[in-house]
């Protein structure tokens, strides 16, 4: 090490021990300013805000995106675990049948129940998400509101109608939700964006 590179270091140390005097001045005048009644104001608007920050982060000042995540948070999360599922409103996912290989049994989509192979019907909670296989699927849309669809090629699938149903649900009740869904399902039909099967609409 030369003379000048151990002169270099030591101005560094100096610097860094200004810094810190520096810093000590700061803290007591931050202090100071602090018990003044405008910037305690400030400081607690402050840390309002960024708790709502925090807390909205996901929904981009979005009424439609807040109404959305409350209710997926609340039915489908079930996070604070006040709200149950009643699963009252389904909607038909698919049909399978079963294909047995030399690797053992497998489930594939079929078009629908009369496949000779057929083995259940999946549905979907539209309130909460949840997915059940009915093999007795019969009885299952004689017995609760099903939704349905059987056609490839429509686009309106889970997601469409459960969001709806939420939008619907934040200015509607319960009953009246469901009626307007109905409706829409229907209405849809009749103008094409849902191809299916005489009859496939509601229970």
């Amino acid at each position: 090490m030369t003379e000048e590179q151990r002169k270099e270091i030591v101005k560094r140390i100096n610097k860094d021990k200004n810094k810190i005097a520096y810093r000590s001045i700061l803290e007591q005048m931050l202090q100071e300013q602090e018990q003044k009644t405008e910037v305690k104001k400030y400081l607690s608007l402050q840390k309002k805000y960024q708790e709502l920050l925090k807390e909205q982060q996901f929904f981009d000042n979005s009424e439609k995106k807040i109404i959305d995540l409350e209710f997926i948070w609340a039915l489908e999360e079930n996070a604070d675990k006040k709200i149950a599922c009643n699963h009252e409103i389904w909607l038909y996912n698919k049909s399978y049948y079963i294909s047995i290989d030399q690797w053992g049994e497998n489930y594939l989509p079929c078009e629908n129940e009369y496949h000779k192979k057929f083995a259940y019907n999946s549905y979907i909670c539209l309130e909460c998400g949840k997915e059940i296989q009915v093999i007795d699927w019969k009885n299952f849309e004689q017995t609760h509101e099903v939704l349905k669809n059987q056609s490839k090629k429509s686009n309106r699938g889970v997601h469409h109608y459960r969001l709806f149903f939420y939008e619907t649900l934040y200015s509607h009740t319960v009953e009246e939700s469901k009626q307007i869904l109905k409706a829409k399902f229907n209405l849809d039909i009749e103008k094409g964006y849902i191809r299916t099967r005489k009859n496939n609409n509601f229970r």
